[in-house]
């Protein structure tokens, strides 16, 4: 198979990722959980962070 005759499964891929099935979920998913992660200016020190971010964080690799 040449690369043309598989072109299409990448641009159906983009497609996909790009579309509203996608995209919505996922953008509501980050403005949820970035709204807690605001830094109040007024403050001195950032303040903890939330539970849910806790196994995210110690799932990076280093």
């Amino acid at each position: 198979m040449s690369a043309e005759d598989t072109s299409w499964v990448f641009d159906s891929l983009v497609a996909f990722l790009n579309g509203p099935i996608w995209n919505a979920p996922l953008q509501s998913f980050v403005e949820e959980k970035s709204l807690m992660t605001f830094v109040d200016e007024t403050v001195d020190k950032a303040p903890e962070k939330p539970a849910n971010f806790k196994p995210i964080e110690a799932s990076k690799p280093c």
